[in-house]
């Protein structure tokens, strides 16, 4: 709570702070599938908090407590033990995980339940955690659908083991129940139907950064490396500062130490295992075809936890072996891990690129017109930003450009300056950039902005 954000970060996050006010699917509020179970209890905790910034972090904040649970649970470690607390460590002050969870979104949320079905499926003898695994499976599609890839394996493993598979179908089923049918119910059997059909077609072959519209294997891997070396474990990325070059070798270090560790206890633990590696690279050739790994890093956040574990054991290794040097580096890179998050978390704080503009705009006095894309016309509206906006995927743009009358100011946004007749000539001082930490948030972390007038 001591980090929440008071502004909203991007687009999506948009969609989430107005599904408080007024839940609506054919309005995008939040985007299909509706994260119902998270927006529903958004929406409680809202109502009696009245923050939106206060009401995401106690959910992000819930979220990461759970997840600490869920791994310290599927590892064994007591949190009280050298493992435990160097997981937990690396957990509560992971710069993705962190980030996310003030973020106005249901992503956090969804990984804490994602890992805690995963906590209790892997135990098939204990009968009890076998259906409460269920039913978070179930609620989990209400909360973060994408996650449920992740899970595949094991579901699948799990169900195949279980004497009283009705049980666990039928607790599956609650699961879903608990969120579909108020969903149904609010938003109409035939309108959910339609706002399904095309967001899952815009999804895959539109708008959603799949291979499909995005099909350079090269930017997708770049995109996945860049997530998870970068962004998820704060390491180093051409233009980032040294320390995340400490930073990643030292995970790196402890990573490649871990999995030693892991290969000569292989033999008591195989099936855990070959579980959790086919979850994992089921995520990930899920995430690498089918979601917007080049743009938008937070989908990579299922494939975390289990690193951090393997370099939580690398990390205690290199510390019980009591080798000054070691010690020395093995804790210096573990400072800058924390110094890292620090400097991103303080700067999440304060507002993006589109927050900045919209905060510029209705300043300014004098602006009437802005051409921009509708996505950032759509964010300034909801803002108050009470202007004349052209878009730029207007068939007519042409048209209206040309019935500005000589003297009148155009401001836009973003990179669309060509899109203008011959006849607008930029202003001496009218072009600014607005700009944030892209490992803050990867949208729009850079935003031209010039001030053109008619002749």
């Amino acid at each position: 709570m001591a980090s929440a954000v008071y502004y909203i970060a991007d687009i999506d996050s948009l969609r989430f702070a107005l599904s408080l006010e007024a839940f609506d699917l054919l309005k995008l509020q939040p985007h299909f599938p509706g994260y119902p179970v998270f927006c529903f209890l958004a929406k409680l905790i809202y109502s009696i908090v009245g923050s939106y910034a206060l009401t995401f972090s106690l959910i992000g904040g819930v979220s990461v407590f759970i997840l600490i649970w869920a791994m310290l649970t599927i590892t064994g470690w007591i949190w009280e033990s050298l493992e435990g607390k160097i997981l937990v460590v690396l957990i509560a002050a992971n710069p993705l995980l962190w980030l996310m969870s003030n973020r106005y979104m249901p992503d956090m949320m969804g990984l804490a339940c994602l890992f805690a079905a995963y906590a209790l499926l892997r135990n098939p003898e204990n009968r009890r955690a076998g259906i409460g695994g269920f039913v978070l499976v179930g609620l989990l599609a209400g909360i973060r659908l994408s996650y449920l890839p992740f899970l595949l394996p094991i579901v699948a493993l799990s169900f195949w083991q279980k004497r009283q598979k009705g049980a666990a179908l039928l607790a599956g089923i609650i699961g879903v129940a608990v969120w579909l049918i108020p969903l149904v119910l609010v938003t109409g059997w035939e309108n959910l139907i339609y706002v399904a059909q095309k967001q899952t077609s815009g999804h895959f072959y539109e708008f959603g950064g799949s291979h499909f519209t995005e099909a350079s294997w090269t930017l997708r891997a770049e995109g996945l490396l860049e997530g998870i070396v970068a962004d998820g474990l704060g390491g180093y990325w051409p233009g980032r500062h040294w320390v995340t070059a400490v930073s990643i070798a030292g995970s790196l270090l402890a990573m490649i130490t871990g999995i030693s560790l892991i290969e000569k206890r292989v033999k008591d633990n195989k099936q855990d295992l070959l579980i959790a590696a086919a979850c994992w690279l089921v995520y990930l050739l899920w995430i690498a075809l089918y979601q917007n790994v080049i743009y938008k890093s937070r989908h990579v956040m299922p494939l975390l936890p289990f690193l951090l574990i393997i370099i939580a054991q690398g990390y205690v290794v290199i510390l019980q072996n009591k080798q000054r040097f070691a010690t020395i580096l093995a804790s210096g890179c573990l400072i800058t891990y924390l110094i890292v998050t620090a400097v991103l978390v303080f700067q999440h704080r304060e507002p993006t690129a589109i927050a900045q503009i919209k905060d510029d705009l209705n300043e300014s006095g004098t602006l009437k017109t802005v051409l921009t894309i509708p996505l950032i016309e759509y964010y300034l509206r909801s803002h108050g930003v009470d202007l004349i906006f052209y878009s730029t995927e207007d068939p007519a743009l042409s048209a209206r450009l040309n019935d500005i009358k000589s003297g009148e100011q155009i401001t836009v946004i973003g990179d669309f300056a060509t899109m203008l007749p011959g006849r607008f000539v930029k202003e001496t001082d009218g072009h600014r950039r607005f700009f944030h930490n892209p490992y803050v948030n990867r949208m729009w972390s850079n935003i031209p902005v010039a001030t053109y007038v008619a002749r």
